[in-house]
């Protein structure tokens, strides 16, 4: 008797575990930072940087959009060489292995990835260094995806074993 109670409470949890998972009806729409945690931030030079996260990111919006577009809208704190290093904005977004990745399909949906998580009712945007709580204010559709092209130059390379190279004696040099 004992074993048949484990057994229909160990599939009742992975039921209910499953419903857990993230999902796109989940994740789409507009999502407010209302919080911001930077781990291990304590030491001076730290500090500094932990200040330029949280004024980039606290009251950010994130916008999960139907076609796959992510936008970001930074805090109004956000200095400007943040946004620069932080070019989130305007590229595509999957769900991949549990994660929310943000790229591009060329570089492998890698600029960016965040875990999703929801704890006591609260929920949480989770990357390497930054966990935000966020707060949903609005929703969207899905709709047919809008592939972002890749913002970094492609470099060609070249077959240097092919290339005819041009020799210039120097027979003068002037001081």
């Amino acid at each position: 008797m004992k074993l048949k109670v484990l057994f229909v409470t160990t599939i009742l949890f992975s039921l209910f575990a499953k419903s857990q998972t993230l999902n796109e009806e989940r994740i789409l729409g507009e999502w407010e930072a209302i919080s911001v945690e930077i781990p291990n931030s304590s030491g001076v030079s730290q500090k500094e940087a932990s200040k330029l996260i949280k004024d980039a990111f606290l009251n950010s919006k994130f916008n999960f959009k139907g076609n796959k577009v992510f936008r970001i809208k930074y805090s109004k704190l956000a200095d400007e060489k943040m946004k620069e290093l932080l070019f989130l904005e305007n590229q595509n977004w999957i769900i991949k292995n549990g994660k929310i990745r943000i790229g591009t399909e060329k570089d492998g949906f890698s600029i960016m990835k965040i875990v999703y998580e929801e704890i006591d009712g609260k929920t949480y945007f989770i990357s390497p260094n930054i966990r935000l709580e966020m707060k949903k204010l609005s929703n969207d559709r899905p709709a047919k995806p809008k592939i972002i092209e890749s913002k970094t130059e492609t470099v060609e390379k070249v077959d240097s074993t092919k290339s005819d190279f041009i020799y210039k004696e120097l027979t003068s040099l002037k001081l």
